[in-house]
């Protein structure tokens, strides 16, 4: 998101691209729903008191960003989000301690009202899965009702399997890594039993070695809800929503025995009509 970078974050991550991955890095993503439009939601981000980030808005986020070179570990690492951007004090704080060589994530999540906002951190694998499969990891960062077991979702297929034994799971959880055959998936997420369907995308095929985080996010009523992939390279792209029905469709009309038979007999006295006709002319 070249956008909400500053010029010096952007001159950090273009030399963390180009440095080998045995090092620490966090990528920082804004699943917060807490205003609308997306544009209200902007944020700053300081680390360590230093600000890296800023005019960071709802489902943006930042990809990589190097901490620490290979085997230093950053240890203590405090991570302040300001909103509006270079508000006197973070509306979200957390401090974190980072190990040496690993690759982070951190989410800020939370409506403030439904749900407060928080940061969540999450150590990512981005090691390969093996030949053939995709790696996947699924957060619950939709914060869509106050009380937290209502929060509670099962992913699916759109044939009602649970995917990964994620039948029941809440605002603010993450799943371990699974790993599933490369290919062509249509997943769902749905209440605990699977009777709703709370986000619905649209089917996306998962080429072989890719490693990806979906993230619910959107709480449904401030911002909608949908499904944003963050991939094991730190990019990020919504996924497309399956189209909703139409509000008043109504079904094309169709020819049931009766109708058939009326048709047909309608036809031939049309016929008959005629032939007396041209009788009478001659």
């Amino acid at each position: 998101m070249p956008s909400a970078l500053s010029k010096s974050f952007a001159l950090i991550l273009s030399l963390a691209a180009a440095a080998a991955h045995a090092e620490t890095r966090v990528n920082a993503a804004h699943f917060a729903p807490f205003a609308a439009p997306a544009s209200a939601t902007a944020v700053s981000i300081n680390v360590n008191g230093a600000q890296v980030l800023t005019g960071v808005v709802f489902d943006q986020v930042s990809g990589y960003l190097a901490l620490s070179g290979p085997g230093v570990a950053p240890g203590s690492t405090q991570v302040d989000v300001y909103a509006p951007p270079g508000a006197a004090t973070p509306a979200i704080s957390g401090t974190f301690d980072l190990a040496a060589d690993t690759d982070y994530t951190v989410a800020a999540i939370g409506n403030g009202t439904k749900q407060p906002l928080a940061l969540l951190p999450l150590v990512d694998d981005n090691a390969p899965p093996a030949a053939g499969n995709v790696k996947l990891r699924v957060v619950h960062a939709a914060p869509f009702a106050q009380n937290l077991a209502d929060t509670a979702v099962s992913v699916r297929t759109e044939a009602g399997d649970v995917v990964a034994g994620l039948s029941n799971v809440a605002f603010g959880q993450a799943s371990g890594y699974f790993e599933l055959p490369a290919g062509t998936y249509d997943l769902k997420i749905a209440t605990p039993d699977g009777a709703t369907k709370l986000i619905d995308p649209a089917p996306v095929t998962l080429a072989a070695g890719t490693v990806a985080t979906l993230f619910a996010v959107g709480d449904g009523s401030t911002l909608p809800l949908g499904i944003t992939a963050v991939f094991g390279d730190g990019s990020s792209a919504p996924l497309q929503l399956a189209p909703a029905p139409a509000a008043n469709a109504v079904p094309a009309p169709t020819l049931g025995t009766v109708g058939i038979v009326g048709m047909a007999t309608a036809l031939v006295l049309v016929a008959l009509a005629q032939r007396r006709r041209r009788g009478l002319r001659a």
